[in-house]
């Protein structure tokens, strides 16, 4: 997770910071996952940032992207080439 401040929060991460500060988390993960499984994952990032953070977890932004085993590439090659099974 990147947090895009250098300073740790003492009182919550909002205080004195104004409306502009918002955390928001972005991940990038091959198709396949089932809808429950991806609202699972976007209230435990959440919950784990509030945590870590404090502050309003209703300011706290999660962006999931998916992307297909043709658009991801490990070694030069696409998933779908270098693990055929787990495509």
């Amino acid at each position: 997770m990147t947090v895009g401040s250098t300073h740790p929060p003492t009182k919550g991460w909002t205080e004195g910071l104004g409306r502009r500060n918002v955390p928001m988390i972005q991940v990038t993960m091959l198709q396949g996952r089932t809808v429950e499984q991806k609202h699972d994952l976007i209230r435990r990032l959440t919950d784990a940032t509030q945590e870590a953070l404090g502050g309003d977890r209703g300011r706290i932004r999660v962006a999931l992207y998916e992307v297909s085993a043709d658009e991801w590439g490990i070694g030069g090659e696409p998933v779908s080439k270098v693990r055929p099974n787990n495509a």
